[in-house]
């Protein structure tokens, strides 16, 4: 029994150091800054938004004019935006579903 607790204990602070090193690399702040940042370092400009379900923010892509890099960004009301992801190889995909020609 004391061994599962163990190892339970353990599971529980591995969990949190990993959230905690999670969180740490989470990159927020101003989001006109951050928009400054990602278009003077990587080129990158939003190419697509959208408001997330209960409108309390807004997902944000932004990419390079080249596709070579992207970023993804949740920015809050209070003006405050985070990176959430960041990649490279970014594709502006045609919509699969048939255009309703109204």
């Amino acid at each position: 029994m004391k061994k599962v607790i163990g190892i339970a204990t353990a599971a529980v602070f591995f969990l949190i150091a990993f959230s905690s090193a999670q969180a740490q690399q989470q990159s927020c702040g101003p989001r006109e800054k951050i928009l400054e940042h990602l278009a003077q370092k990587y080129g990158e400009q939003p190419v697509a938004a959208g408001i997330m379900q209960g409108g309390q923010a807004v997902l944000e892509i932004l990419a390079s004019q080249d596709g070579s890099t992207f970023t993804v960004i949740i920015s809050l009301p209070n003006g405050v935006s985070c990176v959430k992801a960041d990649g490279v190889s970014f594709q502006q995909l045609e919509p699969l579903y048939a255009e309703s020609g109204a």
